[in-house]
């Protein structure tokens, strides 16, 4: 088998950058696999922390349609994020028949932990090199991307969940 990339484009983008854009996005994933492995997590696990930190209270439903799990899935996975004292559940106010998901705060330190946490450093501090050293309408380049991409990805991702309901 040839090492060399396929020729196959189906798009706007030349194979070069097509090549180069899935690379990216198998870092990415390698990165968030290695990243939950050292955390003593499932990939999944960190994903709802990072949606917890990122949105603050959700339900277990919103977790479930945010990550195309069945809810039986949901509550197994909030059962041992609970566990590891990681995420409580605590009653909506409005809403007595609903419970919603909150991530602990000693538990977003010491997992998540913003800029300063030991897990994400590696990646935190290449990233925050790199970004830093463009200038600065490059730098608002890329988050104007980034910003674009995640409705993209969001909406690929409503797209795929759709098509395994049907």
């Amino acid at each position: 088998m040839s090492s060399e990339p396929v020729d196959v484009n189906r798009w706007q983008l030349s194979t070069a950058e097509h090549h180069t854009f899935r690379e990216f996005f198998t870092a990415v994933t390698l990165n968030a696999q290695v990243t939950a492995d050292t955390a003593g997590l499932r990939p999944t696990d960190l994903y709802v922390l990072n949606v917890l930190e990122l949105s603050g209270q959700v339900t277990a439903g919103e977790i479930a349609t945010r990550t195309g799990l069945t809810t039986g899935a949901v509550t197994k996975l909030v059962d041992r994020l609970v566990r590891a004292g990681l995420v409580e559940r605590i009653p909506d106010s409005t809403d007595r028949r609903k419970v919603l998901l909150h991530i602990v705060d000693q538990a977003a330190e010491d997992t998540l932990g913003g800029a300063s946490a030991s897990l994400f450093t590696p990646v935190g501090k290449r990233m925050d090199d790199l970004l830093s050293s463009l200038p600065t309408e490059h730098r608002a380049a890329v988050f104007d991307f980034f910003r674009q991409a995640t409705g993209a990805l969001q909406a690929a991702t409503r797209e795929l969940q759709q098509q395994q309901e049907s």
